[in-house]
């Protein structure tokens, strides 16, 4: 029983792993709108000459809320109150509403209250282009140079 298990638990890991832009490849450009209104192109970003961190989750996630609560760390360092250094965007990629981020969650507080830098619902094609599938949470970091590095 506990092979059997085991084989059924690879199986479904194996067509549920960290789906992403493979290591190297050309980021998709996106102009996409975030829940306070604002808009964003990522090759605007990119042109500014910094790198552009995209955290992928789904609000029913808890791994996600997690990693949120150590992204908010380096947001600290790298963002606008530290060095500056690297912009981030928060993608929920699962097709819910506004409210669901801004009202209490399943954990408690509101997305918007875990995460303080822009948060993207909605974001239509984004998890086809970005390769998202279904593997929550997911980290990648855009260079300038529009190459993408998985992190997560």
């Amino acid at each position: 029983m506990n092979k059997l298990l085991i084989v059924i638990l690879s199986f479904a890991f194996m067509f549920n792993l960290n789906a992403q832009l493979e290591q190297n490849s050309v980021a998709p450009n996106f102009a996409l709108t975030d829940i306070s209104g604002t808009n964003h192109n990522l090759y605007d970003y990119l042109d500014t000459g910094k790198p552009v961190l995209l955290f992928s989750f789904a609000s029913w996630d808890n791994i996600s809320w997690s990693y949120a609560a150590a992204l908010e760390v380096a947001y600290t360092e790298y963002g606008p109150a530290g060095d500056n250094s690297l912009i981030f965007l928060a993608l929920e990629t699962e097709d819910i509403e506004d409210s669901a981020l801004t009202g209490p969650s399943t954990f408690g507080a509101p997305w918007a209250d875990h995460i303080s830098y822009p948060i993207i619902n909605n974001s239509l094609g984004f998890g086809n282009d970005f390769n998202i599938g279904n593997s929550y949470p997911v980290v990648q970091v855009i260079y300038p140079n529009r190459i993408a590095n998985p992190v997560l």
